[in-house]
Protein backbone atom coordinates (compact mmCIF):
# COMPACT_ATOMS: atom_id res chain seq x y z
CA UNK A 1 0.00 0.00 0.00
CA UNK A 2 1.12 3.38 -0.53
CA UNK A 3 1.69 5.84 1.93
CA UNK A 4 1.10 9.96 1.47
CA UNK A 5 4.04 11.80 0.79
CA UNK A 6 3.14 14.64 2.13
CA UNK A 7 -0.47 16.40 2.71
CA UNK A 8 -2.63 17.58 0.07
CA UNK A 9 -3.59 21.52 0.05
CA UNK A 10 -6.87 20.55 -1.79
CA UNK A 11 -8.66 17.57 -1.99
CA UNK A 12 -11.64 16.96 -5.12
CA UNK A 13 -15.12 15.90 -5.72
CA UNK A 14 -16.94 15.58 -8.71
CA UNK A 15 -20.80 15.81 -8.80
CA UNK A 16 -23.51 15.94 -11.29
CA UNK A 17 -25.15 19.36 -11.22
CA UNK A 18 -28.11 17.62 -9.48
CA UNK A 19 -25.57 15.53 -6.61
CA UNK A 20 -24.10 19.39 -5.92
CA UNK A 21 -27.82 21.20 -5.47
CA UNK A 22 -28.84 18.54 -3.07
CA UNK A 23 -25.50 18.83 -1.11
CA UNK A 24 -26.21 22.32 -0.70
CA UNK A 25 -29.58 21.94 0.56
CA UNK A 26 -28.67 18.92 2.62
CA UNK A 27 -25.34 18.58 3.12
CA UNK A 28 -22.22 17.24 2.01
CA UNK A 29 -22.23 13.38 2.67
CA UNK A 30 -22.26 10.32 1.03
CA UNK A 31 -26.51 10.26 0.51
CA UNK A 32 -26.65 13.34 -1.67
CA UNK A 33 -23.35 11.89 -4.00
CA UNK A 34 -23.43 9.35 -6.44
CA UNK A 35 -24.66 6.44 -6.61
CA UNK A 36 -21.52 4.50 -5.47
CA UNK A 37 -21.30 7.27 -2.79
CA UNK A 38 -24.30 5.76 -1.45
CA UNK A 39 -23.51 2.45 -2.43
CA UNK A 40 -20.26 2.41 -0.44
CA UNK A 41 -21.55 4.53 2.29
CA UNK A 42 -19.01 6.90 2.20
CA UNK A 43 -18.36 10.17 -0.25
CA UNK A 44 -15.27 9.39 -2.90
CA UNK A 45 -12.97 12.47 -2.98
CA UNK A 46 -10.01 12.57 -5.38
CA UNK A 47 -6.51 14.14 -5.27
CA UNK A 48 -5.89 16.48 -8.20
CA UNK A 49 -3.81 14.38 -10.37
CA UNK A 50 -6.37 11.52 -9.77
CA UNK A 51 -9.22 13.82 -10.84
CA UNK A 52 -9.39 13.86 -14.88
CA UNK A 53 -9.47 9.77 -14.78
CA UNK A 54 -12.23 9.63 -12.36
CA UNK A 55 -14.33 12.03 -14.87
CA UNK A 56 -13.71 9.89 -17.73
CA UNK A 57 -14.01 6.82 -15.73
CA UNK A 58 -17.24 7.47 -13.63
CA UNK A 59 -18.59 10.67 -15.53
CA UNK A 60 -18.03 9.89 -19.36
CA UNK A 61 -21.45 11.17 -20.97
CA UNK A 62 -22.59 12.99 -18.10
CA UNK A 63 -23.86 16.85 -18.62
CA UNK A 64 -22.34 19.64 -16.86
CA UNK A 65 -20.28 18.06 -13.93
CA UNK A 66 -19.48 20.51 -10.59
CA UNK A 67 -15.45 19.75 -9.44
CA UNK A 68 -16.07 20.40 -5.69
CA UNK A 69 -12.75 21.58 -4.21
CA UNK A 70 -12.61 21.27 -0.44
CA UNK A 71 -9.55 22.09 1.81
CA UNK A 72 -8.02 19.30 3.21
CA UNK A 73 -6.84 21.62 6.08
CA UNK A 74 -10.67 22.23 7.35
CA UNK A 75 -11.92 18.51 6.90
CA UNK A 76 -8.29 16.43 7.70
CA UNK A 77 -9.64 15.05 10.76
CA UNK A 78 -12.98 13.67 8.62
CA UNK A 79 -11.07 11.45 6.51
CA UNK A 80 -10.08 8.55 5.77
CA UNK A 81 -7.26 6.92 3.49
CA UNK A 82 -7.99 3.78 1.90
CA UNK A 83 -6.67 2.32 -1.30
CA UNK A 84 -8.16 0.72 -4.39
CA UNK A 85 -8.04 -1.94 -5.91
CA UNK A 86 -4.73 -1.13 -7.18
CA UNK A 87 -3.09 0.07 -3.85
CA UNK A 88 -3.29 3.43 -4.79
CA UNK A 89 -4.80 5.70 -1.87
CA UNK A 90 -8.04 7.67 -2.04
CA UNK A 91 -9.29 9.91 0.29
CA UNK A 92 -13.17 9.26 1.54
CA UNK A 93 -15.32 10.64 3.74
CA UNK A 94 -17.59 8.75 6.37
CA UNK A 95 -19.41 11.81 7.84
CA UNK A 96 -20.40 14.75 6.58
CA UNK A 97 -18.22 17.49 5.41
CA UNK A 98 -18.90 21.31 6.66
CA UNK A 99 -19.89 24.19 3.79
CA UNK A 100 -17.49 26.20 5.01
CA UNK A 101 -14.85 23.31 3.85
CA UNK A 102 -15.86 23.83 -0.18
CA UNK A 103 -12.99 26.69 -1.38
CA UNK A 104 -14.83 26.86 -4.93
CA UNK A 105 -16.73 24.68 -7.26
CA UNK A 106 -15.82 24.72 -11.01
CA UNK A 107 -18.41 23.63 -13.74
CA UNK A 108 -17.17 21.26 -16.27
CA UNK A 109 -19.08 21.61 -19.21
CA UNK A 110 -20.26 18.04 -21.07
CA UNK A 111 -17.04 16.40 -22.36
CA UNK A 112 -14.87 18.97 -21.30
CA UNK A 113 -12.16 16.44 -19.46
CA UNK A 114 -8.96 18.73 -19.90
CA UNK A 115 -8.88 19.57 -16.69
CA UNK A 116 -5.33 21.27 -17.19
CA UNK A 117 -7.07 24.20 -18.54
CA UNK A 118 -8.29 24.92 -14.60
CA UNK A 119 -6.29 26.26 -11.73
CA UNK A 120 -6.70 23.93 -8.87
Amino acid sequence: MQHLKSKPTYLYKIATAQQWDKMCEFGIQHNQGSALDQTDGYLHLSLSHQVERIAKKYFSGKDELKLIIVTYSVVSELIKWEPNSKGELFPHSYGQLPTEAVSNVLTIESQDYDFNRFKY
